[in-house]
């Protein structure tokens, strides 16, 4: 993993997402990762990107906070098709 392509990659995305609604101090989390090897996703690869400190994807997915549902409140469902019984 190169520092440059992350550094390439996050200054394409941040400005996009931003336009999207996101704030990227507090909505967004860059992770360099590989769904073609899989360094990164579950474990951190040895020798593989010492600049990179932060979590794995899945440390991170672990250590986000839990959703909070309440009950007994409305309820909300998606429609997405409808039919006629003839």
């Amino acid at each position: 993993f190169a520092i440059c392509r992350y550094i390439e990659i996050q200054d394409k995305l941040t400005p996009f997402l931003r336009k999207c609604g996101f704030n990227p101090k507090t909505d967004l989390t860059y992770i360099p990762c590989s769904g073609l090897t899989g360094a990164f996703i579950k474990d951190r690869p040895e020798g593989d990107a010492l600049w990179y400190t932060g979590p794995c994807f899945l440390e991170f997915i672990d250590a986000l906070a839990k959703i909070t549902r309440d009950f007994g409140g409305p309820i909300r469902m998606i429609v997405s098709d409808k039919y006629s019984v003839s």
